[in-house]
């Protein structure tokens, strides 16, 4: 895929790729041979997705969570980052869209809203529907993630049990934020750190108010404001610089 992304592009000065495969030596060493062909004779940095998250980030923010496929909290710590969760938990990581599709791909069947025939839609009209709920287990990370929106839509009209499904999908991120924040180096008692967030579930205003009512006050909560591709250029541009 990066063949693809890159093809049309020329040659760089510098190179920044924030990319969920980052995370690690091996993964870097991956994406260090992919990106060979567009990096000879350039600054390349290799960097965690959540770096591109932090570098898009409000001025004063002192933490950034993240809710797509995944979930992690970060903050900036020296060169490198202090990091909670993120680890790909098996059955989704919290908050994240694994685990919000999961539950509209086992409730949504039984739903009484437009949950339940949306589900149906996408799996072949009722009969296949009627099979979700013992196979959403088996289906792939993106796959479950994609049911997502099904779960914060329902909790948008007003659904009272998918409210309270997303509240409860959302406490245990906001339960790493509050432990992350604990092991902020220097913070201040009292204070409100700034805590920006961003990601797909995060679009939505459900799932945006959850999170902050879980959190609960001693946060300063708001959203990212800019893509983080945004992020992957200002670090690219710092290489450059």
């Amino acid at each position: 895929h990066y063949s693809t992304a890159l093809a049309d592009l020329p040659r760089a000065r510098a190179l920044a790729v924030c990319a969920a495969g980052a995370g690690s030596p091996a993964g870097r060493r991956r994406l260090g041979r992919a990106l060979a062909p567009w990096s000879r004779g350039a600054q390349l940095a290799l960097l965690p997705d959540y770096a591109a998250v932090w570098a898009a980030a409000p001025a004063g923010t002192a933490i950034v969570a993240v809710a797509g496929t995944g979930s992690v909290v970060a903050s900036r710590r020296g060169a490198g980052y202090l990091v909670t969760g993120g680890a790909g938990a098996p059955g989704g990581d919290p908050g994240s869209a694994v685990r919000l599709g999961r539950v509209a791909l086992e409730r949504g069947p039984a739903a009484g809203d437009a949950l339940g025939p949306a589900v149906a839609a996408g799996h072949g009209g009722p009969d296949g529907a009627a099979c979700v709920a013992g196979g959403a287990g088996e289906r792939t990370a993106a796959e479950q993630a994609a049911h997502a929106p099904l779960l914060t839509g329902a909790a948008e009209r007003g659904e009272a049990w998918a409210a309270a499904a997303l509240r409860a999908e959302l406490a245990p991120l906001a339960a790493d934020v509050r432990r992350h924040a604990a092991r902020l180096p220097g913070r201040r008692r009292g204070g409100r750190p700034r805590l920006a967030l961003a990601g797909g579930v995060f679009d939505s205003p459900a799932a945006f108010a959850a999170f902050e009512g879980a959190l609960g006050p001693a946060f300063e909560v708001v959203p990212l404001g800019a893509e983080p591709v945004v992020g992957a250029v200002r670090i690219a541009r710092g290489l450059a610089a």
